[in-house]
């Protein structure tokens, strides 16, 4: 009796245990209806201020400062909804103060109901749109209003990457129940998904207040939703998001041109440089070993190289109109931030985390909540599907970043004349001459006709033609889940139904999602870290880089199995972050991405996370880490510290170089925190902005002038286009090496890429010169330096249109669109 006494006691003196953070944000809101008759809800544009804010209010102190920037994301219904509707019998949606939909279902088929008619509720326009996209005819929907310049690039990406038929789409769906029987749900969850959708579009044919006004406004028709429309929009979503690798004939026009000026054996080592397929001072997000494309011999007889010159890009639309792409998306500028639980008080792990969709009024990515069923999630999703994507449970949390890892192949199809067919229309495949297979299509866009042809061979749709050796050939993109986009639905319906409740459940979740990501998870206990695809195994003799013949004897040899995908619970430095870097040591980045190399912006949060764990972790402070990292130039943070030193002994630079380098020991941020309309370092963004492009010329034209076309990695990825996130891939880390070579600085070094004519003297002018030239150009365009100034309006986030609900614009800032404040205690 005693005994028990004494614990009941020290149950009731022991404190109670915190309640688990659960946050987000989506900009600019929730409310996506502009209807027919009245005006948009309150949440259409309610988290823009939060969202914008936050950069310039951290660093936060407290826990409780963080409802200012994110607002509550329990599952549970509210218990004072601002509205709740019943749209069927066993299904209740209530609108929390963010107007968030918590779906309550009787039933897993009533939750599914409501998630279909909540989506359509405040997205249906939007969805509309994203299945005319996916299927590559947004052009058809929208073209006669918003012209063919602004909707045929998205039809000529869709097509290239698809071209599904409308048979090809039903026929996914169809070959689902057989791919996976142990998973008859998911064929109702859809199912019930597109009744709720049309439940709703009933609706809004009778009620102008549920009217999307965009239909009356344009001139298009609504539709029913059909179950089949799911598979458009994971196309689409997968091909901008998922999918990597596919660029294998780039590296061997380059190859060819660096060949032709230095010689097979130098021109060979520059493009080894250059490529940086497997580079050891890459940041990695997990570091331990993950060998994927390492090496091995490479056969010659396995390698296809195009005549040089020869390449032919076939075009699927013959109208010739590209002006630019008006849906469009960032595909590579998420972030996430996780802290193990070692490094974290209360020893919960801790994870800040979200993608970056871009910026669009409404936003592309839609926030509901699910319970019943056996459901019970809470999290953004892209309207059309109907599970919860990105979010949490009430025992775990997910996230995810692109993973860009090698996915397609491009290989050379010897042509052939096939039995009864035009010459040239087959092609070699396994000693027999296979057909073409060819679809043409033809649709009305406005007044114009447009016609796309479709040519497939075994491995995929043909995107140009060239010769080999002088024989004609047809050079195809195979990709690994062509033709299986659905088949990844059991990852969001394993993930929906709270059934990884530990990192190695999570793992096992995500051998169903055939699209390269990076993933997080944060349960109470643990921190985990995977690296999800269907990477094909290549047959021996295959070189990853280049093209290889699709003649049958290279073909693929499987797939990577689960267990050799990067994973790693609990780090032992502490943390993870990813920015769409290097997963891990030695996993080769694929042959289309030049950009993991010496210098990422990962760098960005890793070097703040590092700091931060030397201590016990708070939710607060991985989220000031991230906003600090967000307004960072990450040239000025990076390639400064090794250009400065070369340049400051020119006298005629000195005061440029303490300019920069006041900046530099400030962080080098682009930030305007008192609102005046100037950055804070206004001269010193200036000069760094006008600076660099002469700084790579000076540094890289005596070597690869002439070629800058030819390397697929643009110089510079600053702000300035308007999307919001920057410095994903640029010249950074070949600047660094090469300056930090000049300087005779211990580490590694490129075989033959070098800073000007290869001497330290030489590429000290070299870099003096350039600076000196740009503050010329400053002054002549400004005056003395007190004058410089470098607009932030030229950088600021523009929120592009996905309707009718417009927003203004907001300062520039490099972090997710989604993101999440996680911490289960």
């Amino acid at each position: 009796m005693r005994r028990r006494l004494a614990f009941a006691l020290l149950a009731l003196a022991a404190p109670a245990a915190a309640a688990p953070l659960f946050l987000s944000i989506l900009p600019p809101g929730q409310d996506g209806l502009v209807p027919e008759s009245g005006a948009p809800g309150p949440h259409v544009g309610d988290q823009v201020a939060p969202y914008r804010d936050l950069v310039v209010a951290a660093p936060l102190r407290r826990e409780a400062d963080l409802l200012r920037y994110f607002h509550d994301a329990s599952i549970a219904p509210p218990p004072t909804p601002e509205r709740v509707e019943t749209p069927r019998a066993g299904v209740t949606i209530s609108r929390d103060a963010a107007g968030v939909p918590h779906v309550v279902g009787a039933t897993r088929g009533d939750v599914f109901f409501g998630a279909g008619y909540a989506s359509a509720e405040d997205r249906l326009f939007l969805m509309d749109v994203f299945r005319h996209v996916g299927r590559g005819r947004l052009s058809e929907f929208l073209g006669a209003i918003l012209g063919l310049d602004a909707t045929l690039a998205m039809d000529r990406a869709m097509y290239a990457t698809a071209g599904y038929s409308e048979a090809e789409l039903q026929a996914q769906v169809d070959a689902f129940p057989t791919t996976y029987p142990q998973f008859p749900e998911i064929v109702n969850d859809l199912n019930e998904f597109t009744a709720g959708v049309n439940a709703y579009i009933a609706e809004a044919r009778m009620d102008a207040t549920k009217m999307p006004r965009e239909y009356s406004a344009f001139g298009v028709t609504l539709e029913d939703w059909l179950a089949r429309d799911v598979v458009p929009i994971t196309v689409l979503f997968a091909a901008t998001f998922g999918n990597g690798g596919g660029g294998e004939h780039l590296n061997a026009v380059l190859r060819q041109a660096l060949e032709a000026r230095y010689g097979a054996a130098t021109g060979d080592d520059l493009w080894a440089d250059l490529r940086e397929a497997n580079d050891p001072e890459a940041p990695v997000t997990t570091t331990m070993s993950f060998p994927y494309l390492t090496g091995g011999p490479v056969d010659a007889a396995a390698v296809a190289i195009p005549d040089a010159g020869s390449i032919d890009a076939k075009d699927p639309i013959a109208v010739l109109a590209d002006v630019r792409r008006t849906f469009a998306f960032p595909p590579a500028m998420s972030n996430f931030l996780g802290i193990a639980p070692r490094r974290a008080k209360g020893r919960h792990p801790i994870g800040v985390m979200g993608p970056q969709t871009g910026y669009r009024g409404p936003e592309v990515l839609i926030e509901l909540a699910l319970e019943g069923g056996g459901i019970a999630v809470r999290g953004a999703t892209f309207p059309g599907l109907p599970y919860v994507a990105l979010g949490h449970t009430p025992h775990y949390a997910w996230s995810a970043t692109s993973g860009e890892s090698d996915l397609s192949d491009v290989r050379v199809e010897r042509l052939c004349d096939p039995e009864g067919g035009p010459a040239g229309g087959g092609t070699l495949f396994q000693g027999t001459c296979r057909p073409l297979v060819t679809r043409v299509d033809t649709w009305m866009a406005g007044g114009t006709t447009v016609t796309a042809t479709v040519e497939r061979t075994p491995h995929g749709n043909v995107f140009a033609r060239a010769t080999v050796n002088g024989a004609p050939v047809a050079l195809v993109a195979e990709r690994s889940n062509f033709m299986r986009e659905i088949e990844s639905a059991p990852w969001l319906a394993l993930l929906d139904a709270d059934a990884a409740r530990t990192p190695e459940d999570f793992r096992a979740t995500g051998a169903y999602l055939n699209q390269t990501f990076n993933l997080l998870y944060v349960n109470g206990t643990d921190l985990a870290y995977y690296h999800s695809g269907r990477f094909p195994i290549r047959a021996a003799g295959v070189d990853p880089d280049l093209p290889s013949w699709g003649t049958g004897e290279w073909e693929w040899q499987g797939v990577l199995a689960n267990e050799r995908h990067p994973f790693e619970v609990n780090p032992k430095r502490g943390f993870f972050d990813s920015w769409n870097n290097k997963p891990a040591p030695d996993w080769r980045a694929a042959d289309a991405n030049y950009a993991w190399g010496p210098v990422h912006r990962a760098l960005m949060l890793e070097t703040r996370l590092a700091r931060l764990v030397r201590h016990r972790a708070e939710p607060v402070h991985v989220v000031n880490a991230m906003a600090d990292a967000a307004t960072v130039d990450l040239r000025g943070a990076t390639v400064l510290p090794e250009a400065l030193p070369l340049a400051r002994a020119a006298r005629s630079v000195r005061r440029a170089v303490a300019l920069l380098r006041r900046w530099v020991a400030k962080g080098a941020h682009r930030v305007d925190r008192d609102g005046d309309g100037r950055y804070d370092d206004d001269a010193a963004v200036a000069l760094m902005d006008a600076w660099y492009p002469k700084l790579v010329h000076a540094v890289f034209d005596p070597q690869l002038g002439g070629l800058y076309d030819q390397i697929p990695l643009a110089f510079d990825d600053a702000p300035g286009s308007h999307v919001g996130s920057a410095y994903q891939a640029g010249w950074y880390g070949y600047l660094v090496r090469t300056l930090r070579a000049a300087r005779r600085k211990k580490g590694i070094h490129y075989r033959v890429l070098h800073c000007a004519d290869g001497t330290k003297r030489g590429c000290a002018t070299a870099v003096a010169s350039s600076l000196a030239a740009a503050v010329a150009e400053l002054n002549a365009a400004f005056g003395s330096m007190s004058r410089w100034h470098a607009d932030p309006k030229q950088d600021e986030i523009q929120f592009a249109l996905g309707g009718l609900a417009a927003q203004p614009a907001i300062p520039w800032q490099n972090r997710p669109t989604f993101q999440q404040v996680v911490q289960i205690r």
